[in-house]
């Protein structure tokens, strides 16, 4: 791992940076839907965004997976505490995991695994780290809590 990637990793362990990080989602989440003519009242923000809720982590999830065209890590290097918990019709195995040093669980493929299967799918980013475009697969990528 690169001293940039490696810099970032330990910048977003920082609490305050992961608060700041999840307001600006909240923020460009609400903007966009304000552009697209979706009003968001206090009441509903509040729903949206509750605390405890799974919706803002999923809407989070699903933005940042939008932002980047569907893609997001799935290398089993970047997992710990994976148990398998189901196969998509398709047949793809389904996970339980922990990100390494991030809090929260999440679901969703190894990309090593789809290396074999789903081929297509599956990219490197600069670090070497492998990709799931979520987008073409029959697994969403989850947040738990």
């Amino acid at each position: 791992m690169t001293q940039n990637a490696e810099a970032a990793i330990k910048k977003l362990r920082d609490p305050e940076i992961q608060k700041r990080a999840l307001l600006a989602a909240r923020t460009a989440i609400t903007a966009q839907l304000k552009a697209d003519g979706i009003e968001i009242t206090p009441e509903v923000a509040s729903q949206l965004f509750a605390p405890g809720s799974k919706s803002p982590d999923d809407v989070i999830a699903g933005a940042i997976a939008a932002i980047m065209g569907g893609i997001a890590f799935s290398d089993s290097r970047l997992k710990e505490n994976v148990i398998r918990t189901g196969i998509s019709p398709s047949g793809l195995n389904i996970y339980e995991f922990s990100y390494l040093g991030a809090e929260g669980r999440w679901r969703g493929v190894i990309a090593q695994e789809l290396l074999k299967s789903n081929p297509e799918v599956v990219c490197k980013n600069e670090e070497g780290f492998l990709m799931v475009d979520y987008s073409r697969i029959d697994v969403d990528l989850r947040c738990l809590a």
